[in-house]
């Protein structure tokens, strides 16, 4: 699965990073929106998955998701995050997120959300 890694976070970024490179996925880090936006429109393959900060030094929260939602419909985002005082997990899930999770992420966690994405249909920007 291609996974895009959107944090600004070097430690966690390179941890994640690990992690999911050792579960045999692809990995494109992007550390802002922009870069995210970036690599999603230089990328000729299916956008598997958006696994995404909520706080970013260029955008946060709800407005980074209809973002990538207006940008990319239907793609799968799982959010995380430390601490978002404007975003709830059952807002963000009533916003089309597929996931919420909180930091430090449990990987076996993540893991087990890995396996529900990688049984969906990858999004495909040419069904637009």
């Amino acid at each position: 699965m291609l996974i895009h890694l959107l944090n600004d976070e070097l430690i966690v970024t390179l941890t994640l990073q690990s992690f999911l490179t050792d579960l045999g996925h692809e990995v494109v880090i992007a550390h802002s929106a922009s870069g995210l936006f970036e690599n999603l429109t230089r990328s000729l393959q299916p956008v598997d998955l958006i696994l995404s900060d909520l706080r970013l030094p260029d955008r946060e929260g709800i407005g980074l998701i209809h973002e990538i939602h207006r940008r990319y419909p239907g793609a799968p985002i799982i959010v995380m995050t430390g601490y978002s005082p404007t975003l709830s997990p059952d807002e963000a899930v009533a916003n089309g997120v597929y996931a919420y999770l909180r930091k430090p992420v449990r990987l076996s966690e993540l893991e087990l959300l890995l396996v529900r994405v990688s049984e969906r249909p990858a999004y495909d920007r040419d069904q637009r």
